[in-house]
Formats: structure tokens, sequence, C-alpha cells
């Protein structure tokens, strides 16, 4: 039960927690996940980026006082919400991940209903991304503000989007590869230049197409067979394990010892 624990961590990426944590102790106790488990988690970690984006972006307007980008943003989102409730039970807190694998499975509506949403919220998104450049109250309060160099990134031990918008080529799915982000080609690291909040925004939105892209992908080639493995014997004690995953806003890393 401890990964359902460990999703109440972050209640806008609380997915990534429970998969670390499950990660970290099948790498202690030698246990193998079945592929069409590690396809799904990647399914929900790339889900729930898409939500953080969405939901990151609506805040970053309120708070410029732009709030039509606001009501935009968590109006595309919404539709996200219910299609994660229709995969999972929950809107959020998605109580999917175990040790040894996952909990439910990915019907094959349920494929076409995913689909369906993303082309809808992709449409909408680009729309709101061709919006951005040319609006002057937004540049007036994005660009050439809150400048984080390479170098002060560096000292800072930046990561995720933010290491990225300042030109740090660090994400994990891409360096240290897990679960189905081994044998997904659309994965890619989303760089951005300047390195202040216009870089950030820009990074974050070209990022939840990217995410897209990967959930077609492990959509359209995700293996049959069983997503979770059983496994009976203790674990012996002494055992450590570690796994490190690319959250949406940047590293989550789960460290255990048995």
């Amino acid at each position: 039960e401890i990964p359902f624990i460990a999703e109440r961590i972050c209640g806008i990426c609380g997915s990534v927690h429970a998969a670390a944590y499950a990660q970290a102790v099948e790498s202690a106790g030698g246990i193998r996940v079945p592929r069409r488990a590690e396809y799904i988690r990647t399914l929900m970690l790339e889900i729930e980026r898409v939500h953080s984006h969405l939901l990151w972006l609506g805040v970053a307007g309120h708070l410029i006082g732009f709030d039509t980008v606001f009501m935009q943003a968590w109006r595309v989102r919404e539709q996200l919400m219910w299609l994660c409730e229709r995969l999972t039970g929950n809107r959020k807190t998605y109580g999917m991940n175990l040790v040894g694998g996952v909990r439910r499975d990915f019907s094959a509506e349920a494929v076409q209903k995913t689909l369906k949403v993303l082309d809808d919220l992709e449409r909408e998104w680009k729309a709101l991304m061709a919006a951005i450049p040319g609006d002057a109250t937004l540049m007036a309060r994005l660009q050439g503000l809150g400048v984080l160099s390479r170098e002060q990134a560096v000292d800072l031990c930046v990561t995720g989007p933010i290491a990225r918008a300042s030109g740090l080529p660090l994400d994990v799915r891409v360096d240290h590869p897990y679960a189905a982000y081994r044998e997904l080609k659309s994965k890619r690291k989303v760089m951005g230049e300047g390195g202040d909040v216009l870089a950030r925004t820009l990074v974050r939105m070209e990022e939840t197409l990217v995410a897209i892209e990967l959930i077609r992908e492990a959509l359209a080639q995700m293996p049959g067979g069983p997503i979770f493995t059983e496994f009976t014997e203790e674990i012996p004690p002494g055992q450590e394990g570690i796994a490190a995953i690319e959250a949406p806003r940047g590293e989550v890393v789960h460290w255990v010892l048995t």
C-alpha cells in the first residue's frame, strides 16, 4: 500500500512518486515488471505531465493578471481530468502503481477515448501556443524577466523544464530511460533559450506536444500480456534500490533500503 501513500507526496504529480517508489523496490528485490505494465506506467506519467503543464500555464496566467490564459488552459485541462477518471476511477490521485506492476489495464475503448481527447486537446493547445508570441501584454510580463543563466542553473542544481529553458540538456527519460521510455522514439529534450520566464513557458508548452506524441506512440505499440508480477518470496534485508523519474517539474528520486 506504500505506493498509494507515496502518491500523496505531491497533489499535482503524485503518480511520479508512486512509480519511483515502486521501481526502487523492484530494483532492490530484482522484481521484473511485465512490459504492458511498464507501458501503462509510462502512459500515466505522460498524461500527468500534460495535466501538470496545463495547470502550470493556467496558474502562471493568473499570477500575471491575465485570467484569459488561466481560463483557457484550465478549460482544456478539464477534458484530461475527465479522461483520467475514466481510466483510473479518479481525476487526480490515480492509485495505479503497485510494486510489481499496475492495478488497472487499458481497454480498447479506453485507448480510443484517450486518442480522441488528445486530438481535441492538441488542437486547442496549438491555438493557445500560437497566440502567446503575438500578445504584447504577455511578452511584456514574460520576456527578459526572471533570467536564470546556464551557469546559475548549474550552481543551483536546477533540473526539469527550468534547467532546459536555461540551456541545460537534462532529462531522465532520455539520459537514463526507464519503463517504456527505453522503447519509445518520440522522447526528446525540449530546449529553451534565454533562461527567462518566457523560455520556461515555451519549454513547457512544447513539452506538452511531445508528451502527446509519446502517449500516441505508447498506445500504438503497447504489448499484450499481464499487468502485474506476483512475487511470494521476501526481499532479503540490506538490499538497496534507487529510481529516478522525470517529473513534470524536475527530477524525482526514491531510494529504499530493505
